[in-house]
């Protein structure tokens, strides 16, 4: 009988892989958190590499951490670059002036017309045309309503708000007509 061969020594449990393999699921499941995924994914990497390096360890989990790190850090790269990207375009539109005109039209005898953004409201009594200019700041909603004299006959109303030079509503009708629009582009 030839002589026993030595047994290789046999790969411990490498707990610095496992450690990486938990926090590289963490890091996944949070990747699209900016700034968030790119911590624990840093982390995931690391744990990663160290358990690669330790002699005499399993190795498996060690590389699906470092990779789940990776690529979670990947990922919240991304979801920073969107999101900062969706706030850089809501900030502009938050501090951009909008103009408003309002516009009414009665065909025959008195109207009345109610307008305002979100921030207020007044009223104007006209016969025949009557406009309205407002600047208004960031998102807001502008309406007007023309309402006529009950007690005339064959009255046609009209309404239009044009923002920023364009015509986002009309409205045509006889006893009263109701106008919105906002300065959402």
């Amino acid at each position: 009988m030839p002589p026993a061969q030595p047994m290789p020594p046999a790969k411990r449990t490498n707990g610095v892989g496992i450690a990486a393999l938990v926090v590289g699921i963490i890091a996944i499941l949070l990747s699209l958190i900016p700034i968030v995924g790119i911590i624990i994914g840093v982390a995931a990497a690391i744990l990663g590499t160290i358990g690669l390096v330790l002699k005499n360890r399993a190795k498996g989990m060690a590389i699906t951490g470092l990779i789940l790190g990776v690529v979670a850090i990947i990922v919240s790269i991304i979801a920073t670059v969107i999101a900062g990207a969706f706030i850089n375009e809501v900030d502009q539109q938050m501090n951009t002036e909008h103009s408003i005109e309002y516009k009414a039209t009665v065909s025959t005898g008195a109207a009345s017309v109610s307008y305002g953004t979100i921030e207020g409201q007044s009223t104007a009594d006209f016969e025949g045309q009557w406009t309205e200019s407002a600047a208004v700041t960031g998102f807001d909603a502008a309406s007007l309503t023309v309402t006529g004299d009950p007690l005339a006959e064959d009255q046609e109303l009209t309404c239009e708000i044009i923002v920023n030079g364009e015509s986002v509503t009309t409205q045509t009708g006889t006893s009263a007509v109701s106008c919105s629009g906002s300065t959402m582009d």
